[in-house]
């Protein structure tokens, strides 16, 4: 489990890294985070739903766990996988699913 999450890890830093163009929007991000709510970001396929959250965490402590992946899937325990994110990533402030 711990090995999905540090693969994964990998990708989210991968993907940290790549320029993006900003968008601006009407809404400021820190302001969105500092409520404890879930936020939820919808619309359809490829439309830049992942790589927004993602600017919206730049620089913020974020755990990264992408569902896509069957590994993950095939061996889920949701205590074993909350352990490996603590180990990945401890102290994290939020979590990017």
């Amino acid at each position: 489990m711990k090995t999905t999450i540090l693969n994964q890890r990998a990708e989210r830093d991968e993907l940290m890294s790549r320029p993006y163009q900003q968008r601006h929007t009407r809404y400021d991000a820190d302001e969105l985070l500092q409520n404890p709510l879930i936020k939820l970001i919808t619309g359809p396929r490829r439309v830049g739903k992942s790589v927004f959250a993602l600017l919206m965490l730049q620089g913020k402590n974020f755990a990264y766990l992408n569902f896509d992946d069957n590994q993950l899937l095939e061996k889920w325990d949701e205590d074993l996988v909350m352990l490996a994110l603590e180990d990945v990533y401890p102290g994290y402030d939020f979590m990017l699913l």
